[in-house]
């Protein structure tokens, strides 16, 4: 048994609410079962009872056993003098206030329909707990839950962006420019890309934005993905000459090109080539990135930033250093630049709303996730499997956050689907 089950069980007042007595025999009528308290101090405030027929009004405490009361050391803290009821699982022993006064205790009586689903949620090893039991959800509560998980991740990622901007010292462009170097990662490698972003400042990348060669000599330099190639030829020579003159000019520290991962990736994925890409990104610039998405804010506007973006023709014929390939054209996809904006663009977009106090923006932020098509991944694909359908990237980020942060941990107590399965009519 949990101590989280049972609070809610009390805050939701899933027990028998007649012919109720304390431990001691006493009558107990819960009026007001009092406000969940997160902090430290008792778990309900202001709650409202009557024993004997006596009103009390004061706080409730929690416990499985009576006995965690000693072993939390409640009994010395002037916090909890005002706990008018102990409600346990299980008492095992009377326990007193600061004064040794003995405070009335309740057995909490759990209704077996309650007890027995939460049970099944907690041992269950479905894709989701409640997967064979969340067909009987309205679909339109399950979407107003969904809003709640979108607004939540949205201000998850707002919490990374302000750190950075820490870090950066309130650089909104620099932040920008380090969330954007990890969505190229595209997961596998983000925190190498943004390793690489950090390594090489915005500024130096500005100095030299003209030539597309010189961005790439900074990039591939970096990252120290030279250091692997397997064989030699003209374009690379000439990018290890440059990046040694623009190393010493800047000072710069490169990376351990090891930390790269490849395996398992497509061609097209592969490190090396989302690098060309995100050079050419960073050249096709004519003014700083966050201006221009302050100013043309649009989802047209943003997926057009980055669909002219071609890179070199070295990399046109090549996907690794010195291995020939057939020639293609190595454009940002769809469904990357997709993703470049839901990882990157809008969180930026978002946290400035939030931190600046400026609503519009945060509204923008969700319409560009509103009018972007849903993402496809396993995540998106088993809800789908269970009637719960994406229709946008809104509604996939929203998926994503109540599958990693509720579903996965089996936190079903904080899960607004997962306490209506739970709840019954007494």
């Amino acid at each position: 048994m949990e101590e989280n089950f049972l609070q809610y069980v009390w805050q939701q007042r899933l027990f028998p609410v007649l012919d109720l007595h304390t431990t001691d025999g006493a009558s107990l009528e819960v009026i007001h079962v009092g406000d969940l308290n997160r902090n430290a101090g008792p778990d309900f405030f202001n709650a409202k009872i009557k024993i004997n027929g006596t009103l009390w009004v004061g706080n409730v405490e929690i416990h499985v056993h009576a006995s965690d009361w000693r072993r939390h050391g409640h009994q010395h803290d002037h916090a909890y003098d005002n706990v008018i009821l102990h409600v346990v699982y299980e008492c095992d022993e009377q326990i007193t206030r600061l004064d040794g006064k003995p405070i009335p205790q309740f057995v909490l009586p759990l209704l077996p329909k309650v007890k027995d689903e939460y049970a099944a949620l907690l041992s269950s090893r479905l894709w989701i707990p409640c997967a064979d039991r969340i067909s009987a959800v309205n679909p339109l509560f399950a979407h107003i839950w969904m809003d709640s998980c979108l607004a939540e991740r949205l201000e998850r990622k707002t919490k990374a962006v302000c750190q950075l901007l820490d870090q950066t010292k309130g650089d909104w462009e620099n932040a920008l420019y380090i969330f954007l170097a990890r969505s190229f990662g595209f997961g596998l490698n983000a925190d190498n890309f943004e390793s690489l972003a950090r390594s090489l400042p915005l500024p130096y990348i500005r100095k030299h934005r003209s030539s597309l060669f010189q961005v790439e000599a900074l990039l591939f330099g970096q990252s120290g993905l030279m250091d692997r190639a397997n064989s030699e030829d003209d374009y690379l020579h000439s990018l290890r000459v440059e990046y040694q003159f623009l190393k010493q000019k800047f000072s710069l520290i490169p990376m351990d090109g090891v930390r790269w991962r490849m395996l398992r990736l497509r061609p097209q994925n592969f490190p090396h080539v989302r690098i060309a890409q995100f050079a050419s990104f960073l050249c096709t610039l004519s003014q700083p990135l966050f201006s221009y998405i302050l100013e043309h804010h649009t989802t047209n506007d943003v997926i057009r930033l980055f669909e002219g973006c071609l890179v070199s023709d070295y990399w046109e014929s090549h996907y690794l250093f010195g291995v020939e390939s057939r020639i293609r054209k190595k454009q940002i996809g769809k469904v990357a630049i997709g993703s470049i904006i839901i990882n990157a663009i809008v969180p930026v977009l978002f946290a400035f709303g939030k931190k600046m106090n400026k609503p519009e923006w945060t509204e923008e932020a969700v319409r560009i996730l509103e009018m972007l098509p849903s993402e496809k991944n396993h995540i998106v694909s088993g809800w789908e499997a269970l009637g719960i359908a994406s229709r946008s990237a809104a509604h996939s980020q929203a998926l994503i956050q109540w599958k990693t942060y509720y579903c996965d941990k089996k936190d079903c107590l904080r899960c607004q689907v997962g306490r209506q399965l739970l709840s019954v009519k007494k």
